[in-house]
């Protein structure tokens, strides 16, 4: 049943073995068409969703614009990994957390491969959507606009931003002594400010964990 499971998730997406693992690969993964596999996406909205945490459409929307940016060229010794592939292990190590090697035996890539392809993937989405869908108010009005949101949804007044944090366990980075330990294990804080439809406004991520006092408010409207 598992083997099944992740052969209609592979099929989901139009994706490619990497050609080094040609010689285990199972022959359920070969033979099907590009047209077959678009027609699978198409019809399992639910799996394609439940696999990534975005539905098909979202995902090629966001392939179509990163892409381009994610792309390698092929050379005489292999081909490249194709950018459908390179951003659906992103997607699913971001929606999972799973290890680089557990994706290994998910996607059939190298983990180390995925080691790389993972920040770079990542980076890409950034530099592409961070200004659309990560901008901080940085006037009186559009402030106030956020605190009509918590006032007309959440009959909540006078609210800026619901924000919260999380201490992201790491491990100790040599010479640092006591500067990311917090409470038994040592961490870098997550921080993250949301609006009254749950959109980020602002997020930092990196203050070490000993650092237990809230960052000062970004942009912040001024009296």
């Amino acid at each position: 049943m598992a083997d099944k499971a992740r052969f209609d998730t592979r099929r989901l997406f139009e994706l490619t073995t990497v050609p080094s693992y040609r010689n285990i690969k199972s022959k359920l993964y070969e033979g099907y068409t590009s047209k077959e596999k678009q027609e699978l996406a198409q019809e399992d909205h639910t799996g394609f969703q439940n696999f990534l945490r975005v539905d098909s459409a979202l995902f090629q929307e966001i392939l179509d614009r990163v892409g381009p940016k994610i792309e390698r060229q092929a050379t005489f010794m292999r081909e490249p990994l194709e950018p459908a592939l390179r951003l659906a292990i992103t997607l699913r190590y971001l929606a999972t957390g799973n290890s680089y090697k557990t994706l290994e035996y998910e996607f059939r890539v190298a983990n180390n491969t995925i080691s790389r392809i993972v920040p770079e993937t990542c980076n890409a989405i950034i530099n592409e959507f961070a200004e659309e869908f990560l901008k901080c108010p940085s006037t009186p009005d559009e402030w106030r606009a956020v605190a009509e949101g918590f006032s007309n949804k959440w009959n909540f007044h006078n609210c800026l931003g619901a924000l919260d944090g999380k201490h992201v366990a790491i491990r100790v980075p040599s010479a640092s002594g006591s500067v990311y330990y917090y409470k038994g294990f040592h961490s870098i804080v997550l921080m993250a400010l949301v609006d009254s439809q749950y959109r980020f406004l602002y997020v930092e991520v990196g203050a070490n964990g000993g650092q237990i006092q809230i960052p000062s408010r970004p942009n912040g409207p001024k009296d």
